[in-house]
């Protein structure tokens, strides 16, 4: 015996929806906020690269960079290498600096003629 796809009707009269129809209303429902959700996302990355449109390709290549992969790759070491060294070049620079001036002026005062 096939089962009725709506239910007996209620207090007032009318049909219940049946678990179908309450599961359809539910879907649109999601379908809707999803819709509102992506057309914000879409309006708020839009804004971002309005004003920043070479920050945004900076990140959309790391996030593809990454996705596809990269990450733990030579190249990737070489850069994250090549990147320390380049952060150390401040830290290091005035104590190189200070260094050489002292081997300079110990030079220049070697070659001074004696009695001056």
């Amino acid at each position: 015996m096939p089962m009725p796809e709506s239910s007996p009707p209620n207090g007032n009269g009318h049909a219940a929806p049946s678990q179908a129809e309450r599961v359809k209303v539910k879907v649109n429902q999601a379908r809707e906020q999803a819709g509102s959700v992506a057309e914000a996302v879409r309006d708020g990355l839009a804004e971002r690269v309005a004003a920043n449109p070479y920050g945004a390709l900076a990140a959309a290549f790391a996030v593809g960079y990454v996705t596809g992969g990269g990450l733990f790759t030579k190249t990737t070491a070489r850069v994250i290498q090549l990147g320390a060294r380049l952060a150390m070049i401040p830290q290091v620079r005035e104590p190189l600096l200070d260094l050489a001036e002292q081997a300079i002026d110990g030079m220049l005062d070697k070659t001074r003629p004696k009695g001056t």
